[in-house]
């Protein structure tokens, strides 16, 4: 039989044994734990980096909307005020020619060609006959006439050119009704 004292020495390391069982089992679970944790860590972190991945390129769309959109911006800025400026020309021009238009030139002009009219109109002939042809197209020549007095007061003339264009037109006029 064992002596008191190496039962007491087999109990010590029986003791110590199961002590250092004890701390290795308590290793192997906290392992177990820190495992489990950092494999929880590892996905979430997998998670997270897929996030910042998808904002990171919803910031980029974002961003090269934001610079398509400043581009348009600009670029309808400065067609809109070219416009405005085209507008300004053509409300300037419209003025002039309203003015023009009411200019007495014009309107001798087109008085002029009134009563030509109405002098061929008073001297009808009968339909088809030769007097009849040539009063239609004295008719004709007329309208012609009227339309050149609008394109005239359109035109950006001096009341000198006007005048000359003008006198032209009523010489010409005068020959054919001749």
């Amino acid at each position: 039989m064992l002596t008191a004292t190496a039962e007491r020495q087999g109990r010590r390391s029986s003791d110590a044994e199961e002590a250092e069982y004890l701390r290795m089992e308590a290793r192997r679970a906290a392992y177990k734990e820190f495992c489990r944790w950092t494999t929880k860590l590892k996905a979430e972190l997998v998670e997270v980096e897929s996030e910042i991945r998808t904002l990171a390129e919803t910031e980029q769309q974002a961003r090269i909307k934001a610079a398509k959109a400043e581009r348009d911006l600009r670029h309808a800025r400065r067609r809109f005020a070219k416009l405005r400026e085209k507008l300004g020309v053509a409300e300037r021009e419209y003025e002039a020619v309203q003015r023009r238009t009411k200019s007495p030139q014009i309107g001798l002009f087109n008085r002029w060609i009134a009563h030509n009219e109405q002098l061929i109109r008073n001297g009808a002939a009968p339909k088809g006959s030769a007097a009849w042809v040539q009063l239609e197209l004295q008719v004709r020549q007329v309208k012609t006439l009227r339309s050149e007095a609008k394109r005239l007061s359109a035109l950006p003339l001096t009341d000198a050119e006007l005048a000359e264009r003008i006198a032209k037109l009523k010489a010409d006029a005068a020959k054919h009704w001749a």
